[in-house]
């Protein structure tokens, strides 16, 4: 649902922009959170704290914290499904990264731009589709074999391709993220139930970290090559990571767990 709401928010960005200009298109944007945040004053209810003994502070978020980096410590199924998540954003997010300069370096506009924006969350929503119809422990099995699929397409950008050429390899590495579709569920499910809540917050909080500075990096790249090196170059980086991810990756582990979580 939010990779098909990516699509949908680009095609209509994207005709916003084209109709009023980028400025007012903006503008338009801000006005949506001003309304967001009157609906959620006017029709959510209010209800007490959850905390019986009072609000947790940065004391309490720091133990959580340590807390939570000590379990990964000791489950080496939990801290490989992180680490492969946090390491595989550096490629998903790179066609993003450069979507739009990728465009105008092709003598494109800016619907073109909004194409490649929306090719990666395209293919992804056809590869979550096609995941979520296998079985769980399928799922798992083929968790690893899909994330490495993932930048191979987008080793193809080093020939500097045109703009839809580029799309279709976009689309063919967003294909491949249905490997998140198990990482995440099993991820929270193999969690302790004491330990869940401290576990996902810091998967999610370290996932919107490696994401902006993902971004950053292939930004900067782009800036010292070209959009389409930038793109190769974070796609050789992660495949590095994988070749060393395949030797201690625990798979018979991850499937046991599965099997036993999901029966």
């Amino acid at each position: 649902t939010s990779q098909l709401n990516q699509v949908l928010g680009v095609a209509l960005g994207g005709l916003v922009v084209g109709v009023l200009g980028a400025r007012r298109a903006l503008w338009i944007d801000a006005a949506t959170f001003v309304v967001s945040a009157i609906i959620l004053a006017f029709a959510v209810r209010p209800r007490a704290a959850a905390a019986a003994l009072g609000l947790p502070g940065m004391r309490d978020l720091g133990r959580d914290v340590r807390e939570g980096l000590a379990h990964l410590r000791q489950d080496r199924s939990l801290r490989a499904l992180l680490v492969l998540a946090w390491v595989m954003t550096l490629v998903l997010v790179a066609p993003e990264a450069v979507a739009l300069p990728y465009a105008a370096s092709h003598g494109a506009d800016t619907t073109a731009g909004g194409v490649l924006l929306a090719a990666v969350p395209f293919g992804a929503v056809i590869g979550v589709a096609v995941v979520g119809r296998w079985h769980p422990v399928v799922q798992v099995r083929r968790m690893l074999p899909l994330a490495t699929l993932a930048p191979l397409p987008l080793l193809a950008l080093v020939v500097d391709p045109s703009w839809p050429v580029a799309a279709l390899l976009f689309v063919l590495s967003g294909l491949c993220q249905g490997f998140m579709v198990p990482l995440m569920a099993t991820y929270a499910l193999l969690a302790p139930d004491a330990m869940r809540g401290r576990l996902n917050g810091l998967a999610g909080s370290g996932f919107a970290l490696v994401t902006a500075m993902a971004f950053l990096l292939v930004g900067a790249l782009a800036d010292l090559t070209t959009e389409s090196l930038a793109v190769v170059l974070a796609a050789v980086a992660t495949i590095a990571f994988l070749a060393v991810t395949w030797s201690v990756w625990p798979r018979q582990q991850l499937v046991d767990s599965a099997a036993r979580t999901y029966a």
